[in-house]
This record gives structure tokens, sequence and C-alpha cells, in this order.
């Protein structure tokens, strides 16, 4: 084994979420409740009701503060809830309006205190992962008491609406850069002139279409260290916004900006 790899398995140790002990009782709840809902042949319209990316590689790599504010898919709300439990402003977006209402549920369920349905609502099955990061009463506590940070939209992330134009310290993309075909260049510029200069932007799998003008630049550590956590099928990356005073390198940079927005520029 080589010292950097060595060092890189020291570092995720301390990167990761420290561990909180897992209430087994509201675990095991969890579970009897998706157990019985399957027996039931119990519905929902929502596609995504957990997210199937590891959370806490999610939140090592974003490092949430209470002075963020971070654009976020929604999905299931896994990862939103999540960035809220430190404080964090999140807006949670997707086009889909019933994920929207499903994400919303399950934050109505958790502010009036049924962490147990939470948990298990609208579930055929319940990852061990996913309910071993939620089922901490500390940390179910912190995204309860900061419920009113976190606010749901149906929206496009590649076609926000004005009120959601606005400067983000950090973007959680997750795959929407792949899940749908037409995304470019462009639209991935757009996305990423709302990101603060040294913003962070967490992509599930690498993103191909940042060119040099988008100012994005792989965080090649932290990205090696979330990758090398275990049980989890994706491959993601973490980039940074490069600082206004490196926005402007040479001839070349200015022309592939501007051609990027649609403008003609002179030989």
């Amino acid at each position: 084994m080589t010292a950097r790899m060595t060092l890189l398995q020291s570092l995720i140790r301390s990167a990761m979420p420290s561990v909180l002990g897992t209430d087994s009782d509201l675990k095991k709840r969890a579970m009897e409740s998706v157990e019985r809902r399957k027996d039931a042949n119990g519905e929902t319209a929502a596609f995504f009701t957990e997210t199937n990316e590891n959370i806490e590689q999610i939140i090592a790599g974003l490092k949430p503060e209470v002075d963020d504010s971070i654009l976020a898919i929604c999905g299931s709300g896994d990862q939103a809830f999540a960035l809220a439990e430190y404080g964090a402003r999140v807006y949670a977006v997707d086009s889909s309006a019933t994920q929207i209402a499903f994400a919303r549920y399950r934050a109505k369920l958790l502010d009036g205190g049924n962490a147990e349905m939470f948990l298990a609502h609208g579930k055929d099955y319940l990852s061990i992962d996913t309910v071993n990061y939620f089922a901490r009463r500390p940390r179910l506590d912190a995204i309860r008491s900061n419920l009113d940070r976190v606010s749901f939209h149906v929206a496009d992330v590649f076609n926000l609406p004005t009120e959601l134009r606005q400067r983000y310290t950090k973007i959680y993309l997750s795959n929407a850069h792949q899940y749908v075909e037409k995304i470019w260049h462009k639209e991935m510029h757009d996305l990423t002139e709302l990101l603060a200069p040294k913003g962070l932007l967490y992509a599930a799998i690498q993103v191909d279409q940042f060119d040099e003008c988008c100012r994005m630049r792989l965080k090649g550590v932290t990205t090696q260290i979330i990758r090398l956590h275990e049980g989890n099928i994706w491959d993601p990356s973490v980039y940074r916004k490069l600082p206004d005073t490196q926005r402007e390198r040479g001839r070349q940079e200015e022309r592939r900006e501007q051609a990027c927005q649609g403008t003609v520029v002179d030989a």
C-alpha cells in the first residue's frame, strides 16, 4: 500500500460525518412499517422514495455550514434533509411536482414528531445505509429544528425561475446532468454562474460539460477521499468555483466565455 493511499484512507475517516449511535428501536419500527405497507400492497405516486447515493459522501463533499445557501436536487428529499441538519439554507428543486409533494409530506411528518413515518413513508424497502444515517435522535432533532430552513420548489435546475436565480454557496447536482439527454455546456455554464466564487458543486457522476469558461476546477483530494468510501454505486466528484480574480486568463478564455453566452467575438 502506498503512502498516498494510506494518507487518503486516514483522511476519509476524518472527513466523514461523526458516527452517532443508531436508535435501534426507531430503526426497527420504521422497517416494520415498510413491511406492513408491502403486505397491504400500498402504492405511492413518487418514483424516488429514497436516495441510492451515499449521504455521508455528500455531506463530506459539500461540508454544509450555517451560512450556506445550497441549491439541491430534491428527489426523495433525503439529501435536502441531510444538508439541513447543519443549519444551511436549502432550496430543493425537482421538475416533478409529485416528488416535491412527497418531500414536503415527509417534512410535515418529521415536523409533527413522526420520525418513524418520516423514514418509512411510501417505501417498499428501506436501505440499511439510509436508515442507519437518519435513525439517530440527535440528527433527527437537528433536522427537525431546521425544517424552516428548507424550501421545496417545482423547478428545472437548468432553467430556474427568476425567484431562484440567486447566488448559492454550494450546489448539490446529483446526476441531473446525465438524467436529461440534452444538457450541454451552455446549461451547465448558466447553472455555475449562480455559484459564488470558491463555492462547491457536488455531482454523483463526473461532469463532462464543463469548459474553461465555467471556472470550475475538480477538487482532486476531496474527490478521491469520498470515492474511497465504501458501499456506493456512484463515482462522485466535487468541483470548486475559481475566484473572480482568475476569471480572465488570456484571450482564449475570454473568447470561450463570450461564445458560450451566444455573443460574437471578433478575431
